[in-house]
């Protein structure tokens, strides 16, 4: 099947230039994520991040197992870009379904970038600018999809999350979420350790070097964010069993899981959080189940 057109190599100098003037600045340490939102297409034009991409089959076969709603009230929970979105509008698209988006995170980056790309394809969506766990909408959704967003958060912010995920599901509303699982041992929080810093950084420079696709200044630009990235970037760690278990203590009945591994060849020798290299993604559809089930 046809995957979802994404135009990176637009988007992604215009997040290298925008980033900084739009995200979201910390108001206790003063810093912004433009590392982390105006360096995440770059990554992926690199091969260096793990978007939703790698489980485009998952999102077609999940829309196609909607269909027969036609038409959805769908809540994108958390967003890096507008992958999320793009898969979303080919599956339902591909599957006859329409969606009226909504798309929600703290930061004006991967907002205004899912704007960006629904103008761009024709397609009209609703964004917030709010945290997801006080967000009231005046009407509930049919559909909550994310991607990597459960990983955001620790273990005792995860319940709460998938809680308000079913707060705002209508009755039998559906969750489509992936997020990497990792076993019952993996440290609770996942970092590049700082051998995996130096070969990420160095893997970062060297295939910009052989691409010859960025200019001297912005692939300067570029190796900076990516030394912070490796700095910064930290990931709470699921287990299997804890991401079924997320879901059954909310009163969601798993109607499908699945898990599919993300890899990229060229990754053999680079490792580190969010790195596609053999990582494990699983794929739930779960629905919130009626009162009583």
């Amino acid at each position: 099947m046809n995957k979802p057109g994404e135009p990176i190599a637009i988007s992604a100098p215009l997040a290298r230039r925008l980033a900084p003037q739009l995200c979201r600045r910390d108001p206790v340490s003063g810093e912004d994520c433009s590392w982390y939102h105006g360096l995440w297409q770059d990554l992926r034009t690199l091969g260096l991040a793990a978007s939703p991409a790698y489980q485009a089959d998952f999102f077609w076969g999940a829309f196609k197992s909607l269909a027969k709603r036609r038409r959805l009230r769908l809540l994108i929970s958390g967003a890096a870009d507008y992958s999320i979105l793009a898969h979303v509008l080919w599956g339902g698209h591909e599957n006859g379904l329409e969606a009226d988006v909504t798309v929600i995170d703290l930061c004006d980056t991967p907002l205004f970038f899912n704007q960006w790309f629904a103008e761009q394809v024709g397609y009209k969506i609703t964004t917030v600018r709010e945290d997801i766990l006080a967000y009231q909408p005046e009407e509930l959704f049919d559909v909550i999809c994310s991607h990597s967003f459960l990983g955001q958060f620790p273990p005792q912010r995860r319940t709460e999350l998938v809680g308000k995920w079913s707060q705002l599901l209508a009755p039998t509303g559906t969750a489509l979420t992936v997020n990497r699982v990792r076993p019952g041992g993996t440290p609770h929080e996942v970092r590049f350790s700082q051998e995996e810093a130096r070969t990420f950084c160095l893997t970062v420079e060297q295939r910009m070097r052989e691409s010859r696709s960025w200019p001297e200044a912005e692939a300067a630009e570029v190796l900076a964010r990516a030394r912070i990235y490796a700095q910064r970037l930290r990931i709470h760690a699921i287990s299997p069993v804890e991401f079924t278990q997320l879901f059954l203590s909310a009163g969601f009945r798993i109607d499908a899981l699945s898990t599919i591994v993300s890899s990229d060849p060229r990754n053999s020798d680079v490792s580190g959080p969010a790195i596609p290299r053999d990582s494990q993604h699983a794929c739930i559809v779960a629905t919130k189940a009626r009162s009583g089930e």
